[in-house]
């Protein structure tokens, strides 16, 4: 079918004004320097020589005398605002000045828990700079995916500063014997929100038993954490003692304006996270059929027409990023050649990936000049990527929460980045949820996007009123579409990814929490233009058939009820088509496979998973 036929109807948002004048930045001036915290020599030699760090931002000019003090700390700040370097330099400057000297032979001193291995590995390696002025302090980061026997031998030879997920080290207290925790003076849990809602709260609490029995002294302990839940909450008051709370000014101010609301994932009183204040924010509204050209078409704009750029793109599942990937890579010839004469660079990351290709990804994207890092949820907390231009949300977050720290990849540390969200016109609601978490983004025109494949110089004003516009971007798009549908059917691999991506996406869809069900819910999804949004020529027969079990029965029970409604809302000609094919089919006896036959006979209107359920079988005639 055509590309811009049988669209639902993009509704008009009727966002607020978004004020494009400069925001006064969340970090502020600087307010002191480095030098005036009279550190070692040494670090501070080369901090200043080597990491070119001076003047400190408004979290670490707060946070670094507390913590060089010795006191317990829970910091609360925006992402991106310097607190890995925060803590860590307070550590490495205490260590050295432990009295008698340490060394790598006393063991661990120090203990740093995040939640996914790639924030691990970014904190190792802030680590590893900052002890290079003092050689006799050792870090080193024991995650999952790595070899055990590695690691064991590491901790064997000696080392001060451990950096690792709850889990891994979990497994080394209790198979580990010559790991001793008898040491131990500090202990710091970065991005605890996310600790605790991965569900490592088990593992923290044998964690801190573990260090008390083999201790039998106070520990020093860190809590870092973007929003105050009800979970981290308990962890202050079981891990703290008289801690020194620590915020931003923007924290404060938006403190005084009712920052406590209902976090729609948990039920549960959560703080809201404040935004980079150099953030530009865009939603735009595209119909599933144009979901794929769309993306082609803003990697051509920001990385080739605009220049060289870094887009990192959050995808529902891991499927859906091999699909991508491997599309993205083979482009070869679409899009007059642009993005291949580019040398654009396109990577992936997803949890299904082993830790030495993680490693790998995240070293070539950061690395790389111009690129495309398309990936899950596992890159949304922690990692810091340097200059990212924009985060594009091809599939919803859900939660708010979720949302912000996505969006947090980019803008950091005063720097400016952009950020675009990808809704359906089904979804729009989920743009007035966000509001309620002070989130306002403008518009972008699905024309603007599309535009840019035309390759040609048109006025803006042509662009968005004129017709010539507008029908030069929807001819190019359908031109490029049919190469991507020509290039996945032509490739029996491709088509294979196309369709597990297919199936895993109405899966991811099914899954969004019951109190967003009347925003995301699976019976909004219409199956054939689902199909072609993986460049699929229509749902293939094989995978529908899974769709039962993917969306499960009390998913399909649903949508049955609300069938008579859908059907009354197609057309006349869409019935009398319906009937017509229904017809001759029963004239020429054909016999098809049951599902492919219903899907022939689906309008355009229908969701296409009413006929799949169980009572829909046919029944045996004698």
């Amino acid at each position: 079918s055509s590309l811009f036929s049988a669209n639902p109807e993009i509704p008009a948002l009727n966002l607020p004004v978004v004020n494009d004048a400069p925001k006064k930045t969340i970090i502020s001036a600087p307010v002191t320097s480095f030098s005036h915290l009279n550190l070692h020599l040494g670090i501070e030699s080369y901090i200043s020589e080597k990491l070119e760090f001076t003047d400190m931002t408004e979290v670490q000019s707060k946070s670094l005398p507390v913590l060089l003090d010795g006191k317990d700390a829970l910091i609360r700040s925006q992402t991106g605002s310097g607190k890995t370097i925060a803590y860590a330099l307070a550590v490495v400057q205490n260590l050295q000045g432990l009295v008698p000297r340490i060394t790598r032979m006393d063991g661990p001193a120090a203990l740093v828990f995040v939640p996914t291995r790639e924030l691990a590995l970014q904190s190792y390696e802030v680590f590893s700079r900052l002890t290079l002025p003092v050689r006799r302090i050792v870090a080193t980061c024991v995650v999952g995916g790595q070899k055990r026997k590695s690691e064991k031998a590491r901790l064997r030879k000696g080392s001060n500063i451990i950096v690792s997920t709850p889990g891994r080290f979990i497994d080394h207290i209790e198979n580990t014997h010559c790991l001793s925790l008898a040491k131990v003076k500090w202990i710091i849990f970065d991005e605890a929100d996310r600790l605790l809602d991965m569900g490592f709260q088990k593992d923290i609490n044998k964690i801190l038993t573990a260090v008390k029995e083999q201790t039998g002294t106070k520990q020093q302990v860190v809590l870092l954490s973007a929003t105050l839940t009800k979970g981290v909450e308990n962890l202050v008051n079981l891990a703290l003692t008289n801690p020194v709370h620590i915020e931003t000014e923007a924290g404060k101010a938006k403190e005084k304006n009712a920052q406590i609301f209902v976090d729609p994932l948990t039920g549960l009183n959560v703080e809201k996270v404040p935004l980079p204040s150099k953030l530009t924010q865009s939603v735009t509204i595209v119909p599933s059929k144009l979901r794929l050209v769309t993306l082609v078409a803003f990697i051509n704009k920001k990385c080739v027409i605009e220049g060289d750029g870094k887009l990192l793109v959050f995808l529902s599942c891991r499927d859906s990023v091999e699909f991508h990937f491997r599309l993205l890579k083979n482009m070869k010839g679409v899009l007059n050649n642009a993005i291949s004469d580019k040398k654009l660079g396109f990577f992936q990351l997803h949890g299904g990936m082993t830790q030495p290709e993680r490693n790998s990804t995240i070293n070539g994207y950061r690395c790389a000049k111009s690129g495309v890092l398309l990936c899950t949820d596992v890159a949304s907390r922690g990692l810091d990527i340097p200059k990212v231009d924009w985060v594009v949300q091809h599939t919803s977050p859900g939660n708010p929460v979720d949302y912000v720290h996505r969006v947090g990849r980019t803008a950091r540390a005063g720097k400016a980045g952009h950020a675009l969200l990808i809704l359906s016109p089904a979804e729009v609601e989920y743009v007035k949820l966000l509001t309620k978490f002070d989130i306002v983004a403008k518009e972008l025109k699905l024309e603007e996007i599309l535009f840019v494949l035309t390759r040609k110089m048109l006025t803006y004003s042509a662009v968005i009123y004129g017709t010539v516009g507008i029908q030069l971007g929807k001819e190019e798009a359908s031109k490029v579409h049919r190469e991507l549908e020509e290039l996945v059917h032509g490739d029996k691999s491709l088509k294979e990814f196309a369709g597990k991506a297919f199936v895993a996406y109405v899966r991811s869809y099914a899954t969004y929490p019951a109190a967003l069900k009347h925003i995301f819910h699976v019976q909004n999804l219409h199956l054939g233009h689902v199909a072609k949004s993986f460049a699929l020529q229509e749902a293939p027969s094989e995978f529908l058939h899974n769709l039962k079990k993917t969306v499960g029965a009390h998913a399909i029970r649903q949508i049955r009820r609300k069938k008579s409604n859908m059907e009354n809302s197609e057309t006349e000609n869409n019935k009398t088509d319906d009937i017509t094919v229904e017809k001759e089919i029963k004239k020429k006896g054909t016999k098809r496979h049951p599902i492919v036959a219903k899907f022939d006979l689906m309008s355009e209107f229908s969701s296409g998973i009413t006929d799949f359920s169980p009572s829909a079988k046919k029944k045996k005639v004698k």
